[in-house]
């Protein structure tokens, strides 16, 4: 039965007995790779869903699956009046790499169907020839939902999510088009931010390029440059003194 199942699954990704009747609530990480598992098995839950308290039995009980959609390319939020006056739109996760790869083979990521639901082979090849193959595919994970939540709009597809990747320069920074992008890692959290400037191309294709490096002394950086710089630096020292905080609490 579907639900059963269902069940077994998130049981061994939690690490407690589960029945389709127990309550729950999964991290971002939980409710990536158990979208990817249903999505898998044909069927089709809407993120929402996954983000509040539930039950497997509320959830899919066991009726029949349903046919998941085809893959759709992620695409930017429409601009509103009140985004169109923002420098940058920014988006911030922290994740758990343990959340996120307990019981994966680290070994062959691209043999493992809930990572190749949720990454493509390029960040998976990367990932896989790193020192930590853990560390790095979580930290990739945090920029895709960081990304994700700079775009917004409604719930993502695992394909729509995949469909985000993130790949590394020939200085080994993370990148995507149009973004500024940042990860970082310690004691077992990885944690990204992403930045959209408002004054450039909000599309997401063409190739990232390199920035060019202007020195901070010159009098033609533009007015709006120097904001989005300051700002991205704020947002740079939250994002560290907030996993700063998480870890204490771990501690």
């Amino acid at each position: 039965m579907v639900s059963n199942t269902a069940a077994e699954f998130l049981g061994t990704l939690l690490n407690r007995p589960l029945t389709a009747a127990t309550p729950l609530r999964l991290s971002s990480a939980q409710r990536a790779r158990f979208n990817a598992w249903l999505h898998e098995r044909g069927t089709q839950v809407q993120d929402q869903r996954l983000s509040g308290e539930f039950t497997i039995a509320e959830l899919i009980g066991d009726g029949a699956a349903a046919v998941p959609p085809a893959p759709v390319a992620a695409s930017p939020r429409p601009a509103t009046a009140a985004s169109a006056t923002l420098p940058i739109e920014v988006g911030l996760d922290i994740q758990s790499v343990a959340e996120l790869t307990d019981g994966i083979n680290l070994l062959d990521l691209k043999g493992d169907s809930q990572m190749t639901r949720l990454f493509t082979a390029r960040e998976l090849s990367y990932a896989q020839a790193r020192p930590s193959p853990a560390e790095t595919v979580a930290g990739l994970f945090a920029a895709k939902e960081a990304i994700r939540k700079s775009l917004g709009g409604p719930a993502w597809t695992p394909e729509q999510f995949r469909a985000i990747e993130v790949l590394s320069d020939e200085d080994g920074r993370p990148t995507f088009p149009g973004f500024a992008v940042s990860i970082s890692h310690s004691g077992g959290i990885a944690a990204a931010v992403a930045c959209r400037s408002n004054c450039q191309s909000k599309g997401l294709k063409g190739e990232a390029t390199r920035p060019q490096v202007v020195s901070p002394t010159q009098a033609d950086v533009p007015p709006t440059r120097r904001l989005e710089s300051l700002l991205i630096g704020s947002i740079m020292t939250l994002v560290v003194l907030q996993l700063a905080i998480l870890l204490l609490h771990r501690a």
